[in-house]
């Protein structure tokens, strides 16, 4: 007896137990907020991109940051469609609201750094709910910035590289020495100079190459990065008189008739571009190369010329050069069309990206006119909405630096690049207040909805426990009452056996076929 109301209870509070696992389900929800790691030098802004991620869906997002603010400036965030971002005073709010429940949400963090070492921007709260409702606390990560000091800047301020059009420098050139002459034919009106420096960020003046009859004094001024200067004197000496004139052509005696040499072959690889013929430097002594690019040779037709290699990007850069020789920039071919257009890179915070044409196959979003836009000192070829032609957002073709070529939104203001994924509305990001607002309402009243449905679900499955709880007692009580009187019957015929068999009496029944059923039944109950 005792054996089966154990049982009974063990039931119960088995399905009590299911209940309390069935409220509480949420908990189990996993996710995390993560960040990029990037490394700076003092005084650069750069970008931290942020990322929340849940294996339920994402419905609201709420998270806190702080950073140190000894090493930190905040200068904006954004996110996408449904996110607000707050900061300053060494802490910045999330905010995230959709109805749509993606798994991944991302933000993008600009900062300034102000000085040198290890700053750390730490989500100190956050907490997601699904569409549904349940909340869950995810995993809280962080970024670690590393801040380089300043670089120092160089104080070369020295020539590389020395020469006059016309005549020869007394003494030969050195980078050390800093006087020099010359003597120049008479008649010559401007001294022609050509120099380099030997560091890049140098720069250089020249004064005094226009020549009087005399001496003459040209001065080369070198200010180094650091503000140091340098200054070379070319002392020229310009005799009287005008230019010689050249002597007349002496006509030859007669000779016999000699085949005229062919003139020199240009051997050079030539393409067009622009309706125009540019050929193919034979080498890039002296170039500099782009940034992820390396020198290397190509096959172009039956000539192997040399070229830039991407190390990442799957691009290869010829350097095409006027027919004099004289200026020159880097192209890239069309693989498709085989044409050529110029090599044009984009840097945005800390990414740099490659303008791309946009191809025969490819075409614009559905709303957008092509248009151009001004960044720095450079125009890119940009699509505008044609719905909002003052848009601060604009579209570019580009390929980022893993080499996947598509869409980008370019924001002319805080000049950030962000991925246009593809079935993404295209739309201006830009919310205001009233139209967020809205948004907010929409997503809560859905949320209350949900909420309010998914309460009244176990509230449904926990009356239906209760009541299959309530059911399995009143089994017991019955239970217990027949089994009591099951034993007082057999108790009595026992007694009336024993009586009997104690008068002498030689009459004894058998038990009917029912007791010796009802007998049999609670043997297996027992067991």
């Amino acid at each position: 007896m005792k054996r089966h109301i154990k049982r009974a209870f063990a039931l119960v509070l088995t399905l009590v137990t299911l209940v309390s696992t069935f409220s509480f389900q949420a908990a189990a929800a996993g996710g995390r907020i993560s960040f990029s790691d990037p490394s700076v030098t003092v005084g650069d802004t750069f970008t931290i991109s942020v990322s929340a991620t849940s294996d339920t869906g994402i419905g609201s997002l709420d998270a806190t940051l702080s950073y140190d603010t000894s090493l930190l400036e905040y200068v904006s965030g954004s996110g996408g469609g449904g996110s607000m971002v707050n900061g300053g005073s060494g802490s910045v709010q999330l905010s995230y609201f959709s109805v749509e429940g993606p798994t991944k949400v991302s933000f993008s963090l600009k900062f300034k750094a102000k000085a040198a070492g290890t700053a750390v921007v730490n989500a100190t709260y956050g907490e997601i709910a699904n569409v549904e409702a349940e909340t869950f606390t995810p995993g809280l990560g962080k970024s670690t910035v590393t801040i380089n000091p300043p670089r120092q800047a160089s104080s070369e301020a020295r020539l590389s590289s020395l020469k006059v059009g016309s005549g020869s420098l007394s003494p030969a050139f050195s980078p050390d020495t800093y006087e020099y002459s010359v003597s120049v034919p008479a008649g010559t009106e401007k001294l022609r100079v050509s120099l380099s420096t030997k560091d890049g960020n140098a720069r250089y003046s020249i004064s005094g190459t226009k020549l009087k009859v005399g001496q003459n004094t040209t001065t080369i001024t070198v200010t180094a990065e650091d503000g140091s200067t340098k200054t070379y004197t070319i002392h020229t000496t310009r005799p009287e008189g005008e230019a010689k004139p050249e002597k007349p052509e002496e006509k030859p005696e007669e000779k016999p008739e000699e085949i005229p040499e062919p003139p020199v072959e240009d051997t050079r690889v030539s393409v067009t571009v622009d309706g125009g013929t540019l050929y193919v430097a034979e080498n890039l002594e002296g170039i500099e190369l782009p940034e992820g690019f390396e020198l290397g040779t190509i096959q172009y037709g039956d000539r192997e010329v040399p070229a830039a290699v991407g190390l990442v990007k799957p691009l290869t850069l010829l350097w095409l050069v006027d027919e004099a020789n004289t200026t020159g920039a880097f192209y890239v071919q069309d693989a498709a069309s085989g044409e050529f257009y110029p090599y044009v890179s984009l840097t945005t915070g800390q990414k740099m990206f490659t303008v791309m044409p946009l191809g025969e196959e490819m075409t614009a979003p559905a709303g957008y006119e092509e248009s151009t836009v001004t960044i720095g000192e450079d125009v890119y070829v940009c699509w505008k909405n044609s719905e909002e032609p003052d848009s601060e957002f604009v579209l570019l073709y580009v390929m980022n630096w893993d080499g996947e070529v598509g869409f980008y939104r370019y924001d002319t203001v805080e000049g950030t690049m962000q991925r246009c994924v593809e079935g993404e509305s295209m739309m201006s990001a830009q919310y205001n207040a009233e139209t967020f607002a809205a948004l907010e309402n929409e997503t809560k009243e859905k949320l209350d909805a949900n909420n309010a449905a998914l309460k009244h679900s176990k509230l449904l499955v926990l009356i239906l426990i209760v009541v299959a709880a309530v059911e399995l007692l009143l089994f017991i009580v019955i239970f217990a009452v027949t089994r009591r009187r099951h034993d007082v019957v057999v108790e009595d015929s026992y007694d009336d056996i024993y009586e009997d068999s104690n008068t002498g009496s030689s009459r004894q029944e058998e038990p009917s076929v029912e007791e010796d059923d009802l007998l049999d039944f609670w043997d297996d109950l027992d067991e």
